[in-house]
């Protein structure tokens, strides 16, 4: 686990705390490199395919990477899905109001054609995603691959994006599950050797994950 040249205390709180180091894990992965995404990106995939959480369930939620290259690529990873065909496989779309739908997605072929929105992620438009149910809250969901700028195995935290797309989607989700009776999902977060840093500052309503995988460890609650 590489140490993060600027650590930060997870008791830290503040937007000024988390901007700064969201400004230095950007900078960081601006200098990766196409092969380095490859491999990394095969190793980690590879490695979620072996957890057992990941085996066993049924519905699995699963970012699309930026189209840019430097994000973590799910591709191996939703293509494992699609060839296991024994899971139902969510993708995100955000909305307007900051939230994110979750929509079930019936083919590799379909994910492949989805056009790129503002961030650069493959996402249905609003006339593809019209009609569609949002899963969140449909007790499909039971394993949620999370990204994130930076992961904190030890305390099984992550710095988001700073937009909270992430901590809204997973408390609604769990809040939906426990009022069907079910267990709270299971949250993977997955990234890059170099994300993976001692510390990262956060706060109450982050959310941690359950598991925090890299592309050379793989790290459990």
């Amino acid at each position: 686990c590489r140490p993060w040249p600027m650590a930060h205390s997870a008791a830290s709180t503040g937007p000024g705390t988390k901007s700064a180091a969201r400004q230095a894990a950007r900078q960081l992965l601006r200098g990766v490199t196409a092969a380095y995404v490859a491999q990394q990106s095969r190793a980690v995939c590879a490695r979620v395919a072996e957890v057992s959480e990941y085996r066993t369930c049924e519905g699995v939620s699963v970012y699309l990477p930026m189209v840019d290259g430097r994000e973590l690529d799910t591709w191996p990873l939703v293509e494992d899905l699609f060839a296991g065909g024994q899971k139902t496989v969510f993708v995100p779309k955000v909305e307007e109001d900051g939230h994110m739908r979750m929509l079930a997605a019936p083919s590799l072929e379909a994910l492949r054609a989805l056009p790129a929105n503002k961030w650069k992620c493959p996402e249905h438009t609003e006339e593809m995603a019209a009609g569609l149910p949002d899963a969140t809250t449909s007790g499909a969901i039971d394993l949620v691959i999370v990204p994130a700028l930076l992961f904190a195995p030890s305390s099984l935290t992550r710095l988001g994006r700073g937009k909270g797309f992430y901590d809204r989607f997973l408390a609604r989700l769990d809040e939906d599950r426990a009022q069907r009776g079910l267990p709270p999902s299971v949250k993977v977060g997955i990234g890059f050797d170099i994300q993976m840093v001692e510390d990262v500052p956060a706060e109450e309503h982050d959310m941690r994950m359950d598991i925090i995988i890299s592309a050379s460890r793989t790290f459990h609650r």
